[in-house]
């Protein structure tokens, strides 16, 4: 898949680092097809340089402007002009993380657990062991009293989305960017 370059000033390449900016509104004067990586580097239209920093994204949809049928009226557009609304990935690691955390802290409230840095390490141990014995259950390698009436592929799936979810929670109790943390650790090889 293409690597492409292009430039973005610094307000829009924090709005794009942070998040909250999901699209890229640009001049159609290049290809750009879905699973194309994006760079954006920031750069800086007072000093007219680069700055360095730059984030990488991979395209998804594509929507060429000139291709979309005449949905108002010159009149309309000059009026109130045009806008690009951005629709955001409910899957992504941070909503995960948010919607993990509120569970949690659910969890805390209902069975009167301090739910704090020690605790998320321990649970992460305790997900990592049943995750283990699910393993075998699966594998046909457990004691005939282990086995249960549940399905142990779906055992597996739940004791690894155990894992998973006490993971991000550990993120959120460091203070650990975790989709940077997988992009600094993880995703540089694909580069």
């Amino acid at each position: 898949m293409p690597i492409i370059h292009k430039k973005i000033w610094p307000e829009y390449f924090e709005e794009v680092v942070s998040g909250n900016k999901t699209f890229e509104y640009r001049l159609a004067d290049w290809e750009a097809k879905k699973g194309d990586t994006l760079v954006l580097e920031e750069y800086d239209p007072k000093t007219k340089q680069y700055t360095g920093r730059k984030v990488e994204k991979q395209i998804g949809y594509v929507l060429k402007l000139k291709d979309v049928p005449n949905f108002h009226t010159q009149e309309e557009i000059d009026k109130y002009g045009s806008m690009i609304v951005s629709l955001l990935n409910e899957n992504n690691l941070k909503t995960i993380q948010e919607k993990v955390v509120r569970v949690v802290k659910r969890y805390g409230k209902d069975f009167s657990i301090k739910v704090d840095k020690e605790f998320a390490v321990h649970k992460l141990y305790e997900e990592t062991g049943e995750f283990a014995e699910a393993w075998l259950t699966y594998t046909g390698r457990s004691r005939p009293e282990k086995l249960t009436k549940q399905d142990p592929k779906t055992r597996l799936a739940e004791e690894l989305a155990d894992i998973i979810g006490i993971a991000l929670l550990n993120a959120e109790l460091l203070d650990i960017d975790i989709e940077q943390a997988m992009k600094d650790k993880w995703f540089k090889y694909l580069e």
